[in-house]
């Protein structure tokens, strides 16, 4: 099962490869888009974070650099690709204890962090018991981590049969699941 779900994974991230290549700049949220989204999937209206509660904070690091490699913790990946970093860097993801369903990647002691290419992250909401079989299609959101306020829809594709939602990005930050 974990070899289909890499494969699976693997066959995905070349798809946003793909798309993200192919697309202008898709990750500005708009009313309209908002509006658009939340008719088609049958949403009440704006975008809701994901309410899937835990009282447990988990933590992983490692140091990459210019071959990259993957980070992960409960069921949730970071992919750094070859040439992502131009030095060794040392990268933490945190999924923190939350009332939603949220993570935090970040470089410490660097407050903003952009990559060289996009990485992909694979959100894993297994966790989330509340999902059922015609709960929309669920997206990532950029956030800020104080407040929880959305800032920037990402592009990203929900995959019930893993329970995981895949984004690419170039930045390290906060990022939820919302429906």
């Amino acid at each position: 099962m974990q070899m289909v779900r890499s494969a699976f994974r693997t066959a995905v991230w070349a798809i946003f490869v793909i798309a993200g290549t192919s697309c202008g700049d898709a990750t500005a949220p708009t009313q309209a888009g908002l509006k658009t989204q939340s008719f088609l999937f049958g949403g009440g209206g704006e975008p809701k974070l994901l309410a899937c509660p835990s009282d447990a904070t988990v933590q992983s690091s490692g140091v990459f650099g210019p071959l990259g490699g993957v980070l992960s913790v409960s069921g949730t990946t970071v992919t750094i690709p070859v040439g992502a970093l131009l030095e060794s860097t040392n990268i933490v993801l945190t999924i923190p204890a939350s009332q939603y369903m949220e993570i935090d990647v970040s470089v410490p002691g660097v407050e903003h962090f952009i990559f060289e290419k996009a990485i992909v992250v694979s959100i894993d909401y297994s966790r989330c018991h509340n999902i059922g079989l015609f709960t929309p299609p669920l997206q990532v959101w950029h956030i800020d981590t104080s407040t929880n306020e959305l800032l920037e829809h990402m592009p990203s594709l929900d995959t019930r049969l893993t329970r995981s939602v895949l984004f690419t990005t170039g930045h390290l930050s906060g990022y939820a699941l919302a429906n």
